[in-house]
């Protein structure tokens, strides 16, 4: 494929000794070849079950938790209020019971749909079934409205894992999600979108 990075001429051994000369198992070096013996490496700890504070300890040089370690920074659990002019509803988007990923979503996710609570649904003439556009400035998904009580006012739910051709118009959730970042670890930000629902 063209790849001219280093590690793509590692042969296995080599690639096997950089693993293991990175990794820590219980707080210590691996021995020599244990990345590749095949074989369980248990916790050390004393006693016939491991009790946390007990026989077990994080580890951090002081064996203790540190709910705000300086590594991330002065106020990491600040909260930010994501505004949107225009798109009054939070689009969330989390697994089912039958799709962890993209992978399950094939059969298990043929429709795609967004689910919004009643009292958001009444004011815009969407009912139980009603086909319906989700979308803000980054997008539109067309999907099948499913009016439930079980998310709240001002949230509207889309499954993650949908694949593009269970839209009409061949996007999923994702096509609706900030490019922005966490500043304290750097991860998506997918529950940030703002989008407005309306009746297709």
């Amino acid at each position: 494929m063209g790849f001219q990075d280093e590690p793509f001429s590692w042969s296995e051994e080599t690639a096997l000794e950089k693993l293991n000369a990175a990794l820590s198992l219980p707080g210590k070096p691996a021995p020599r070849g244990e990345a590749g013996d095949g074989t369980m490496r248990h916790y050390d700890f004393s006693g016939a079950s491991p009790v946390m504070f007990e026989t077990v300890f994080p580890f951090t040089a002081d064996r203790k938790v540190h709910l705000v370690p300086e590594v991330l920074g002065a106020d990491p659990f600040r909260y930010e209020t994501s505004q949107s002019d225009g798109y009054p509803l939070v689009l969330v988007s989390p697994a089912t019971s039958k799709t962890i990923s993209s992978t399950l979503g094939e059969d298990n996710l043929p429709t795609l749909y967004v689910e919004i609570h009643p009292n958001d649904a009444a004011p815009r003439g969407i009912t139980d079934g009603d086909r319906v556009r989700v979308h803000n400035e980054l997008g539109e998904v067309v999907s099948v409205a499913r009016v439930r009580g079980r998310v709240r006012p001002g949230v509207v739910s889309m499954p993650k894992g949908a694949w593009r051709r269970s839209s009409p118009s061949g996007l999923t959730a994702t096509a609706l999600c900030p490019a922005h970042v966490n500043d304290v670890g750097g991860g998506a930000c997918f529950n940030d979108a703002r989008v407005e629902v309306e009746r297709a």
